[in-house]
């Protein structure tokens, strides 16, 4: 996927997901040649339940909660960052 994104022109991706994806895929994101945030995500996991082989089918059964607060301030920063924005956020 990242290299999907990076060959479309992308130069950053911002995702959510649980620490264990994030330290079992650490060295994906770090070789990528995008900018790669992460949020940890709230909830037990797919890997806490032993049901990684399901997630990774699309059949992951429990529902996770995302720290929607963390990723709407992440995403209000970079809005606020990009040119034309004049440092306000879009409405």
């Amino acid at each position: 996927m990242l290299a999907r994104l990076a060959h479309q022109g992308e130069s950053a991706f911002i995702g959510c997901c649980c620490r264990a994806f994030a330290e079992r895929h650490h060295r994906l994101f770090q070789q990528s040649s995008l900018d790669c945030i992460l949020i940890d995500i709230e909830d037990q996991t797919c890997y806490e339940l032993d049901q990684a082989t399901a997630a990774y089918q699309g059949r992951f059964q429990r529902q996770t909660t995302l720290r929607l607060e963390a990723l709407e301030w992440l995403l209000e920063q970079r809005q606020r960052a990009l040119p034309g924005a004049g440092g306000k956020a879009a409405s």
